[in-house]
């Protein structure tokens, strides 16, 4: 009844003969009208658009999904819009520049103006707390030098990777953050499906690995530490698996036994004196059982070249969580001079009382 209106259109369900609802929509226009301008006569159309509407509600499903997915993922995410920055190398690429790697190493200025090129579509949470910024807007001016200095190598890597056709690259990097941290992480540039010529989506994740390298590091001081410790030790250190099989023996298994790592490797009985050999079986094998270990046991061996040792042998049960045993620790000492030493006292002994009583 709107005077000045002269097309329109409405959405209505309409409840079809098999009883389910159909959306419609309707659309008209004024053809007539009276000498007040009152509309007379409308001529329109009715359209079924249930399928439309159903499309439409699976689409924003869909963009509801990927905007949850976006955001809460656990990693930085970044959707980047590069087109200028492939324009740019179209000309280089013009130029006869063949490698775009080393021409942006060496030309640092280029690099700079390409990281300025970059453009936020969209970035998650986790960016803000990735480099450490006070909002999306504070990260989004400051995206330069988010983008600078140490990551520099990685993005002329990055460029080249994408400019070669890749549509994926990935590497780690350590980089500060805008409040001065330390931190490192793996970068990783996708396109989106059909971007391989514009580049108006690229996808740049960062997922922070600065935890894992500090224990990654921590353990290898941790097994430096521990193999300076096992090297430089007077005792031969032993570790059996679940199986009695040698997992490790200390280098200077040589200096007592005169066998190589290699020889003594899943043979840890076959130097054992052959008397002594049984007593030493039916001990691991107990300590197996109960799960407890030994302290002090002698034993004979024999060296490579012949001679008779004597050796002092300490050992634990190493458990899983549930207390199953999963192997041995076995520490063995070298007492051939104790031995030695009391023997001689001992004849000593005998014949200093032999002479007292003659």
């Amino acid at each position: 009844r709107e005077r000045s209106v002269e097309r329109g259109k409405i959405e209505f369900r309409l409840r079809a003969a098999d009883a389910t609802w159909r959306w419609m929509l309707a659309r008209g226009q004024v053809i007539a009208r009276d000498d007040a301008g009152v509309p007379l006569r409308m001529i329109g159309t009715i359209a079924d658009v249930t399928r439309q509407k159903e499309d439409e509600r699976r689409l924003r499903l869909s963009e509801n999904r990927y905007h949850n997915l976006f955001e809460y993922s656990p990693f930085s995410l970044f959707e980047l819009d590069f087109s200028d920055i492939r324009l740019c190398l179209d000309i280089l690429s013009a130029s006869d520049v063949r490698n775009v790697g080393s021409y942006l190493a060496s030309r640092p200025h280029v690099l700079g103006n390409f990281v300025s090129m970059m453009r936020i579509v969209e970035m998650n949470e986790h960016c803000c707390t990735m480099f450490e910024a006070e909002s999306k807007e504070h990260l989004s001016n400051r995206l330069t030098e988010v983008f600078s200095g140490d990551i520099h190598p990685l993005l002329c890597s990055a460029f080249s990777a994408l400019w070669e056709g890749r549509s994926v690259f990935e590497g780690e990097l350590a980089f500060t953050t805008l409040r001065g941290s330390r931190k490192e992480a793996i970068m990783r540039l996708s396109l989106a499906p059909g971007e391989d010529e514009r580049w108006s989506r690229v996808y740049v994740s960062f997922v922070d690995i600065t935890e894992k390298s500090r224990i990654a590091e921590n353990l290898k001081k941790s097994e430096e530490r521990f193999r300076t410790i096992v090297e430089t030790a007077p005792s031969v250190l032993i570790i059996l698996d679940e199986e009695k099989k040698i997992q490790y023996i200390s280098p200077n298994s040589r200096d007592v036994t005169g066998y190589s790592q290699t020889e003594l490797e899943g043979a840890i009985l076959g130097w054992i004196c052959e008397d002594d050999v049984d007593m030493i079986k039916d001990l691991i094998k107990k300590s197996y059982a109960t799960g407890r270990g030994m302290r002090n046991v002698e034993c004979r061996a024999r060296r490579k070249d012949g001679k008779l040792v004597y050796l002092s042998s300490s050992w634990e049960v190493l458990r899983e969580d549930r207390g199953v045993p999963r192997g041995m620790v076995i520490q063995s000492v070298d007492i051939t001079e104790r031995k030695q030493a009391e023997t001689e006292l001992i004849e000593r002994e005998q014949v200093l009382s032999a002479f007292m009583n003659a």
